[in-house]
């Protein structure tokens, strides 16, 4: 009897005992998580939902923080073959570098740069603030 008591009371603690700290970082109260660059190890805001371009960009605005930038944010000092890329990143995002009045960069998988539409309804994505 000693011996299932026993089993059995092992079997409760050690979940709790192997259980990993799943603690996430958020920020822009609870509305982000705090992601950290590949590159720079610079701490970043990104939103819990998806938004059109401009909504990203007033949204890190209301911060007090910016859009990440290609120019400046993106861990690359182009004399490299980052054309089209952005190692800093490897999440999907909006960035803060227009390429025209009517078309914004987007970072999408790894670090690879599109354009995205800010203006047209339905593109959404989240936004990711410096």
């Amino acid at each position: 009897m000693k011996k299932i008591l026993l089993l059995c009371s092992l079997l409760m603690i050690s979940p709790t005992l192997m259980a990993e700290d799943t603690t996430v970082e958020t920020c822009a109260n609870g509305a982000g998580t705090i992601v950290t660059g590949v590159i720079t190890g610079t701490k970043y805001c990104r939103s819990n939902s998806d938004m059109s371009w401009w909504n990203a960009n007033a949204w890190c605005d209301a911060q007090g923080k910016r859009l990440i930038d290609l120019n400046i944010d993106c861990g690359c000092d182009w004399s490299k073959n980052c054309t089209g890329k952005c190692p800093e990143f490897i999440t999907t995002g909006w960035v803060r570098t227009l390429g025209s009045a009517s078309t914004a960069y987007l970072l999408i998988e790894n670090g690879v740069v599109y354009f995205g539409g800010p203006r047209p309804r339905g593109v959404a994505y989240r936004a990711t603030c410096k």
